[in-house]
């Protein structure tokens, strides 16, 4: 189903971006958005960043993450220090942390209002 949804992106604490009325397909456990030229999955198994360039991979069930550059097809294991995921009816939020980052990432995603 495609749904309005509003992004916020943190650093830390700190907002970092906002994105207003993306639209996603929204299923009963996973959000799919295109937002600068990057399609991004998110569900209770995994977070995935991919464009032409590069393929991040948060998988929450093996508690690793990955990235990929496709260019020279070369595939970098990256320490995941932590994360959690909290999905509601109408919202989900998403923090991790990885070894390669300074600060934690957070993103928090709320479906529009009809």
């Amino acid at each position: 189903m495609k749904k309005v949804i509003n992004i916020d992106l943190y650093k830390e604490k700190d907002l970092e971006k906002r994105y207003e009325e993306v639209l996603a397909i929204v299923n009963d456990d996973s959000y799919k958005f295109i937002i600068e030229d990057m399609t991004t999955v998110i569900n209770d198994r995994y977070f995935s960043r991919e464009n032409k360039d590069f393929k991040f991979l948060l998988d929450f069930i093996k508690k690793e993450a990955s990235l990929l550059l496709k260019e020279n097809n070369r595939l970098f294991d990256i320490d995941l220090e932590d994360y959690s995921y909290n999905r509601k009816e109408n919202s989900l939020e998403l923090e991790y942390k990885i070894s390669s980052d300074e600060k934690p990432f957070k993103i928090i995603i709320t479906e529009k209002e009809d």
